[in-house]
């Protein structure tokens, strides 16, 4: 499994106190405060960008509240779709059902994600008019766990400003470059340059054994793929 982010294990939230009530409706009502300025800013990179952005948002709640220890799923969807973000082979299947929501603060909250995180990934991939939205709404049910929203939205200021500087859209080629997870960390400068070592470490600690979302090398070789899997360029 890929290893927390350097910004989120200094933002302090992982494994604080839940502060939060929860209920099973309470998703879907976040899910629909969408802050505008965020889907509008979001519109206007490119679709592997948006896609790319969903996930890491996706993590701040995945780390906070320890969803490898109590629901793997999402922890396993999220570490499949970093894969996905380099090449769709990688991905066997695009989604699982999910448990119902039994109103735990703990578990209500990684359950929702995944479902949310889903639709944010079909509609960015698809370049869905409301791609933009179905990113903003991660957001909001992601400060809502928060014990403090300081560390998160700094974050995510930044990235969404290095974001339009970098990943614009561009109506010529929609899909734009491949993003690798480290350029979310705002620590890590933007150059294309770096972007095949990154690729390529990203891939490799991805543990493919055991995920149920994610090919095996031997499926994917069977079904054709070029090169080493979970390997970039090799």
């Amino acid at each position: 499994m890929l290893k927390a982010p350097a910004y989120i294990k200094t933002s302090g939230v992982i494994g604080t106190a839940l502060t939060y009530e929860w209920a099973p409706h309470k998703g879907t009502e976040l899910i629909e405060k969408v802050p505008k300025n965020i889907a509008d800013t979001v519109l206007q990179m490119s679709l592997r960008a948006n896609f790319v952005l969903a996930i890491a948002v996706a993590e701040w709640i995945m780390w906070r509240l320890d969803s490898a220890t109590v629901y793997p799923q999402l922890a396993l969807y999220v570490d499949a779709l970093w894969a996905r973000t380099v090449d769709k082979s990688y991905l066997k299947v695009n989604s699982l059902d999910t448990p119902k929501d039994a109103s735990d603060p703990r578990t209500g909250p990684l359950i929702e994600m995944e479902d949310a995180l889903y639709t944010a990934f079909r509609k960015s991939t698809q370049n869905h008019p409301e791609r933009g939205m179905a990113a903003g709404g991660l957001v909001s049910l992601t400060r809502y766990t928060l014990p403090s929203t300081e560390g998160f939205d700094d974050w995510l200021r930044r990235t969404l400003a290095r974001f339009f500087e970098h990943c614009r859209l561009d109506p010529e080629s929609r899909a734009g470059g491949l993003v690798p997870r480290a350029f979310l960390d705002p620590d890590v400068e933007i150059q294309p340059a770096l972007i095949p070592a990154l690729l390529d470490e990203q891939l490799s600690q991805i543990e493919w054994a055991g995920n149920p979302f994610l090919a095996t090398p031997d499926e994917m070789r069977a079904g054709g793929f070029n090169g080493t899997p979970y390997r970039y360029l090799q």
